[in-house]
């Protein structure tokens, strides 16, 4: 299936994600939001999970780590 871009929302309308989705899971490059809004994790994705290389975030923003993610 191709990849398809995507937004989801937490229940209150904050955005919990935007990126690349195939067969409905984040796939390619997106970013994951804290339920706060504040980012997340913005880097690449594999079957819903991080992938390859991405940047994560703490609740502060604060950055945890640039390295890359298995799955």
């Amino acid at each position: 299936m191709f990849q398809t871009f995507k937004e989801e929302y937490y229940p209150d309308g904050i955005l919990k994600f935007e990126g690349n989705c195939r067969n409905g899971k984040p796939n390619g490059y997106g970013k994951s939001y804290y339920p706060d809004g504040r980012l997340q994790y913005e880097g690449m994705w594999s079957g819903g999970s991080f992938h390859g290389e991405g940047t994560l975030y703490d609740e502060k923003g604060n950055v945890i780590s640039l390295m890359v993610f298995f799955t």
